[in-house]
């Protein structure tokens, strides 16, 4: 793997004082196994302070999902925004192909049946609503009313609840002491 953050640590270097920054970055570096420039590894200044208004912007962004879905963890609920991706994949899927129907199945079963391994909280009209979509042939939307019920869960619970914790607010920090910086010279 090129070290690619090298520049971006050298300039982030005189703001980490706590620690936690580093520890933000070093999720970010663990995560992603990525040969390219820094900003594409990195998200920019302008993609982080927009998470903070938009939930489905975080969501459509791999590095602020990933974020996301580590603050989940910590709360042990990342099977929401898991179903949620999954079902983005799924969506994805030529309607009609085996595997395709095979996929819904999995997917149902790992989060949506009742007592499933990575069961999500679904109320029991969606529930039914779902495995009803299945039944009648696995379309591409089979499970968007699932879909939909979990996001607006994450939004109105877990994002908020992000949005205040010290990962988001540390990268915060990050983007902001950046362009706050004096430019280093090469």
């Amino acid at each position: 793997m090129v070290d690619v953050l090298s520049p971006f640590f050298a300039i982030l270097l005189p703001f980490i004082f706590s620690g936690t920054i580093s520890k933000t970055i070093s999720l970010f570096r663990s995560k992603f196994d990525v040969a390219s420039s820094t900003s594409s590894l990195y998200p920019t200044r302008e993609e982080v302070l927009q998470w903070r208004v938009s939930f489905e912007s975080l969501l459509n962004h791999k590095y602020g999902c990933t974020l996301f879905r580590e603050f989940l963890k910590k709360e042990f609920s990342d099977e929401n925004v898991d179903f949620w991706l999954e079902c983005e994949e799924f969506k994805k899927m030529k309607e009609g192909k085996k595997a395709t129907v095979q996929r819904a199945h999995e997917i149902f079963k790992e989060y949506v049946a009742a007592a499933a391994p990575k069961e999500v909280n679904l109320d029991s009209d969606t529930r039914a609503a779902t495995k009803a979509a299945m039944e009648s042939g696995c379309k591409s939307d089979t499970f968007s009313l699932a879909q939909s019920r979990i996001e607006q869960l994450m939004a109105k619970d877990s994002y908020r609840r992000f949005l205040k914790d010290h990962l988001y607010l540390d990268l915060v920090d990050g983007v902001e002491n950046i362009v706050n910086s004096p430019k280093i010279k090469k």
